[in-house]
C-alpha cells in the first residue's frame, strides 16, 4: 500500500505467500520492484550518475500521468485539459513553453501539481 497525493491509501498489489518471512516477503518486493521500476531506476540513476541527465520516451510519460490519474473521477474536459497541458510540456522545445504549461497545471486540482513536484520536476 502506498500514499497517494491526496493522503488516502492505495494498493499497489497484492501477494499470497505461504509464510511470512524476511526471504519471503524480500523477494515478493523484489518482484514488484522489477515490475514497477521507472521511479526507482530514474532514482539510482540519480544517485550513482550525479551529473547524469535522464531521457525519458514521451510515450511512457504520457502513459505514466495517465495511470497516475486513473480513479480521480475527471470529468471529461478536466481529462482533456489536464492531457493537453501535459502533451504540451513534454513537447515544449522551449523553457518558456514549459514553464506556462507548468504553471496551468499548478492552477488545476493541487494533486496534479504535486505529483508532479514530487515525482517528475526534480529529474527535468
Amino acid at each position: 500500500m502506498v500514499v497517494d497525493g491526496e493522503g488516502k491509501g492505495q494498493v499497489v498489489g497484492y501477494a499470497v505467500v505461504r509464510e511470512e518471512t524476511a526471504p519471503v516477503l524480500a523477494r515478493v518486493l523484489q518482484i514488484f520492484k522489477d515490475n514497477n521500476p521507472q521511479s526507482a531506476e530514474i532514482a539510482a540513476i540519480d544517485v550513482v550518475f550525479d551529473n547524469a541527465h535522464v531521457v525519458l520516451c514521451k510515450i511512457h510519460v504520457l502513459d505514466a500521468f495517465r495511470w497516475a490519474f486513473k480513479g480521480h473521477n475527471l470529468t471529461a474536459v478536466a481529462r482533456d485539459v489536464l492531457r493537453d497541458i501535459l502533451q504540451t510540456m513534454v513537447h515544449s522545445k522551449t523553457q518558456t513553453t514549459y514553464d506556462t504549461a507548468k504553471e496551468q497545471l499548478s492552477g488545476l486540482r493541487q494533486t496534479f501539481s504535486q505529483y508532479f513536484m514530487q515525482h517528475w520536476e526534480p529529474h527535468i
